[in-house]
């Protein structure tokens, strides 16, 4: 049949209309036949006006980040420790000049030993270490492999482990020969920046914070302020004198968001006004803790020292001050509950005897089993035996000291370690990734060497697990974060642990991950036609999650998952807040015939990367129907 003035009927593919033969209208989003339409005839399952056939979008719900209420009774699992206290050597170093020490050992995440180009959780955490004849190493926490080292440090072995200058990457900083800063890159050693001042104390020690929350760290190097990113001095603060011996600490006291500032007994904030002044003057050993002492937002300041102890509200207000002999020479202080009544008490170690006390001054107990005539020895906190209460690590001129914390009792001792004592002390963290902590001490050459580091683990199924990092002298698990971050705005540790120099089992016990599907659309109805998933992931806990948390969209089918993607969380999930909305896409053929499921915290092996309180709440489900099936 011939079509108007056309001698011939239409071709295939074409049809005659009005008259003249134009091509048939195909489902590719064109007005194929010129009638001023688009793909008319064609299913349009969402309603958009586009054609199912070539519809990639569909209007969804997406969601920006919020707040959410913080569980309080987000704490961590107990676990059963056998015979907690079979103690074995799992590696020791000793340098060979046999000098060893002085150092606290730092752990941190400096190397990608597992060659994804990322340095994180995944890898296995490094153990940084100074020693006596001006060294810094960084191990392996593993076997101990040296990854670097570098000449030039102050034989005090002062560190911090962290990322000061906020480039994504965790720097060592030291103190050099000359008593001047000095930023290495973690993963080679080599020198970044070396600061201009220098202290003039005898044993500088360091610290860190983003004291101003403008998302750049700053570097205590004993009175001075210094900028993490070059080195460069931002301010000098006074400090108080006939005080030898002291470490510079950082918190924000009242809660403002600007952290303040301690130089000896001094308060001060960021911009250099002096806030208060403590009656406190440790002639010798001057140490301060930052804890919850009367149950209120704020921190209370300890400080120890001079034959007195002090502990004093965020504004300098006395709520406690007492003279006592046991307070003469103290080494660095902790703090944590010891005796199991909820309520954190502090412990130290002065010359002979170590004592444990309430934060009112009440003795609980002292052993006079120790032997530190140097009387500058710090002191640890961990629950190793999993009984809800801190044991108390110490270690003097000769022998290693597991205390338990509610009596004194000695649980475990190691004779062979000799130091001479400067400010070092016992840090734990599982430097192996097996799951259970390791406790790690340095010895030194003042007597007999044993080594330089040793690394010690339970000589059976494991002890409590913990975090892998312990980066700073100043350890409070919130100050600085397990991926090296200094935080802006630190979360409270006196408010979430109350703990100084020790640490809960997991750090990131506090961790709740929670998963929900926002909104789910369809941009058209065949097999293939895009469907669109927002899922939004939540963190009920008081602590930041690990970075990269994964994300895994599964087919459900009964009771069969299949993996349709898995996607990385940007960063840590903030504790008491909820993310950005993720976004899934696939086709509807990929949907179940009992819908979907969205797991966090699940690598598509449906296998957890991060210890939280609650392992049963990281899904949920949908099952809703698309096209009216």
């Amino acid at each position: 049949e011939h079509c108007g003035a056309c001698e011939n009927p239409c071709a295939f593919g074409e049809s005659c209309i009005e008259g003249a033969c134009v091509p048939d209208e195909v489902c590719d989003g064109e007005d194929n036949n010129m009638d001023g339409e688009i793909d008319e005839g064609f299913p349009d399952g969402d309603g958009d006006g586009i054609a199912d056939c070539v519809d990639l979008e569909c209007e969804l719900e997406m969601v920006s980040p919020e707040m959410v209420p913080v569980d309080e009774d987000c704490v961590a699992p107990d676990v059963e420790v056998l015979d907690p206290w079979n103690v074995a050597i799992e590696w020791q170093w000793k340098p060979a000049s046999n000098a060893g020490s002085y150092g606290t050992p730092l752990v941190g995440e400096l190397t990608d030993d597992n060659n994804d180009g990322v340095i994180d959780s995944a890898d296995i955490p490094d153990i940084v270490v100074g020693t006596r004849t001006y060294e810094v190493y960084a191990f392996n926490g593993a076997d101990g492999a040296i990854h670097w080292s570098w000449s030039g440090s102050h034989q005090g072995g002062a560190l911090v482990l962290a990322d000061v200058d906020a480039d994504g990457k965790t720097e060592v900083v030291t103190v050099d020969q000359s008593k001047r800063a000095v930023a290495l890159d973690g993963e080679t050693g080599a020198v970044k920046w070396t600061s201009v001042v220098a202290s003039t104390f005898t044993y500088p020690m360091l610290a860190t914070a983003d004291v101003d929350a403008d998302g750049a760290p700053e570097v205590l190097l004993s009175n001075h302020l210094l900028n993490g990113e070059d080195g460069s001095l931002d301010r000098t603060f006074q400090a108080s004198a006939g005080i030898p011996y002291w470490a510079p600490v950082a918190a924000d006291l009242d809660q403002d968001d600007v952290q303040e500032i301690i130089i000896t007994n001094r308060v001060y904030s960021p911009d250099g006004t002096l806030l208060w002044m403590a009656p406190v003057v440790g002639n010798y050993g001057h140490w301060v803790a930052i804890v919850d002492a009367d149950d209120d937002p704020e921190a209370e300041v300890v400080m120890i020292g001079g034959n007195q102890l002090g502990v004093f509200n965020h504004d300098g207000s006395q709520i406690f001050l007492a003279n006592d002999a046991a307070f003469a020479r103290p080494g660095p202080v902790c703090a944590g509950d010891f005796d199991g009544d909820g309520e954190s008490e502090l412990a130290w170690g002065s010359q002979g005897t170590f004592h444990m006390r309430e934060l009112s001054g009440a003795a609980v107990w002292s052993s006079a089993n120790i032997n530190d005539s140097s009387g500058l020895a710090g002191c640890s906190g961990y629950d190793i035996n999993g009984d809800g209460v801190y044991e108390i690590l110490f270690a003097d001129q000769d022998t290693l000291w597991i205390f338990d914390g509610a009596t004194g009792a000695v649980n475990f001792s190691q004779p062979g370690h000799n130091s001479g004592t400067v400010f070092e002390y016992p840090t734990v963290a599982d430097v192996d990734q097996d799951g259970s902590a390791e406790i790690l001490f340095t010895s030194n050459s003042y007597q007999q060497d044993w080594g330089a580091l040793t690394v010690m683990g339970h000589n059976g199924d494991g002890w409590q697990p913990s975090g892998p990092t312990w980066n700073t002298h100043d350890f409070s698990v919130t100050n600085v974060l397990p991926n090296g971050k200094v935080p802006e705005k630190p979360a409270p540790w006196w408010q979430i642990y109350n703990i100084y120099r020790a640490r809960p089992t997991n750090d990131d016990a506090a961790v709740d991950l929670r998963v929900e599907i926002v909104d789910v659309c369809a941009a058209g109805c065949l097999d293939d036609s895009v469907v669109n998933v927002a899922v939004q992931v939540f963190n009920y806990g008081a602590v930041d999650s690990l970075p990269d948390i994964p994300v895994t969209l599964y087919r459900k089918d009964g009771d069969m998952y299949e993996v349709i993607e898995t996607q990385l969380v940007n960063g840590a999930v903030l504790g008491g807040t909820g993310t950005d909305g993720l976004l899934f896409t696939l086709q509807i053929s990929s949907i179940g015939a009992d819908g979907l499921a969205v797991r966090v915290d699940d690598d598509g092996m449906m296998m957890p990367v991060q210890t939280e309180c609650d392992e049963g709440n990281n899904e949920a489900l949908w099952d809703g129907a698309l096209c009216g099936g």
